[in-house]
């Protein structure tokens, strides 16, 4: 498959997508709107049906098509690259692990390409969010076993002398400095290994013009990762993940089973990937509540209306968070709401403070958001502006709960 590796999103035959499930689309210009995906172009852009009419969008003016929602039924895969994989554990070894998915069949990822494997995800979606923190933030030198029963045994997976073969298939070897012989360790025992880095991560491609970087595509099993190539054909699609790692799927289930798209848009630039020039937080009694970088402030991801967000920003009543913008920018724009962990409580304003020639100025005040509420959009212009502050209020109910999260929140030039 010639120019499966480029480091371009390409596709070189359309894909028709048979799901007819409307979902949310955000393009860089318009305001939200419900579409039905029906095929990914070979001009690098999506074809889709909103209100009984086609239209196609290209990917440099999507932010992002559909929603990714996780799940905990079956274990998981943590890529070092912040990617998940769904599927079933068939055979663990030092060099590689062995995986049956619903949508990609049997397949095998390196290690190197690994950071843990998660046997039991946590039911919990917050417990779930701060394991996969905690999974990513691991820079130790060590491989580390966690037991179903709390105990954590670190040391280095290895391979089993002289193992018989039902031993790869439902244990590991593992090694400490007290114990440097490997001795066996059952899968049903652990919830997770979480490996520790064997080499530097691979260099970022190249921004290309014109078309996106990376891709990340979501599942309906839970999986989310960004592939830099895709090439496809009338019954079977290929998605090139890394040059170790390429995965394929029967055409059909692909479209069955994508529910996200979601392009690296050189056109825009997320708050959160900015440095702030300032932030400030005034608890309602004690408690300092510090922001989240694409994560709400519980440490978890941004899930809002039973959907997570990669990009955004958390941040907890009363707050404000500045960032410098110097004139660079057109278009501010976020989707607000309450975090899923709030529950059916918390109750917040968002506001929106400009600074220009030297002096703020109110450019946006939001209803009171509640818990549970579906999310709000925003849109307002930044030009000349030379700052931007992001103020979160209390509003009826004190600080209860009030995990405000600033979704997608974007600059367009």
């Amino acid at each position: 498959m010639a120019g499966l590796f480029a480091t371009a999103f390409i596709v070189c035959s359309d894909l028709a997508v048979s799901a007819t499930i409307g979902r949310q689309t955000l393009t860089v210009a318009e305001a939200p709107f419900d579409a039905r995906l029906i095929s990914i172009q070979a001009d690098h852009s999506i074809l889709l049906e909103h209100d009984g009419n086609t239209r196609k969008v290209a990917l440099r003016d999507l932010v992002v098509w559909g929603s990714y929602i996780d799940q905990n039924r079956q274990p998981q895969l943590h890529l070092v690259n912040g990617g998940v994989l769904v599927g079933d554990i068939l055979k663990v070894t030092p060099s590689q692990v062995t995986v049956y998915s619903r949508i990609f069949s049997e397949f095998a990822i390196p290690r190197s390409l690994l950071k843990a494997i998660v046997f039991e995800p946590p039911a919990s979606p917050v417990s779930r969010d701060r394991f996969a923190r905690q999974i990513l933030s691991n820079a130790a030198d060590h491989d580390e076993a966690q037991f179903t029963n709390g105990d954590v045994l670190r040391g280095a997976f290895a391979a089993l002398p002289t193992a018989p073969k039902t031993d790869t298939l439902n244990r590991i070897g593992f090694q400490t400095r007290n114990r440097p012989i490997p001795f066996s360790i059952p899968l049903e025992r652990l919830t997770a290994l979480v490996l520790r880095r064997q080499e530097s991560p691979p260099p970022q491609p190249a921004v290309r013009q014109g078309r996106p970087n990376r891709v990340a595509l979501g599942f309906a099993d839970g999986s989310r990762f960004e592939v830099d190539d895709i090439e496809a054909n009338q019954q079977t699609i290929q998605l090139a993940i890394d040059q170790h790692l390429v995965l394929s799927a029967n055409l059909k289930t692909f479209n069955n089973e994508l529910t996200q798209i979601q392009p690296q848009n050189p056109r825009l630039t997320f708050l959160s990937d900015l440095t702030p020039a300032s932030y400030k937080h005034i608890p309602f009694l004690q408690r300092v509540w510090p922001p989240g970088i694409d994560e709400n402030v519980l440490g978890g991801r941004l899930r809002t209306a039973g959907t997570i967000y990669a990009k955004g920003i958390g941040m907890h009543s009363a707050a404000r968070i500045t960032f410098r913008l110097d004139h660079r920018f057109r278009w501010f724009r976020s989707e607000l709401g309450l975090d899923d962990a709030s529950e059916n409580r918390g109750s917040v304003v968002f506001r929106v403070f400009l600074q220009r020639d030297g002096a703020w100025g109110s450019a946006y005040a939001s209803p009171i958001v509640r818990g549970r509420s579906m999310p709000r959009t925003m849109n307002i212009n930044v030009m000349q502006a030379d700052a931007i502050a992001l103020i979160v209020e209390f509003a009826d109910r004190g600080d209860e709960r009030d995990y405000a999260n600033w979704l997608n929140a974007r600059l367009v030039k």
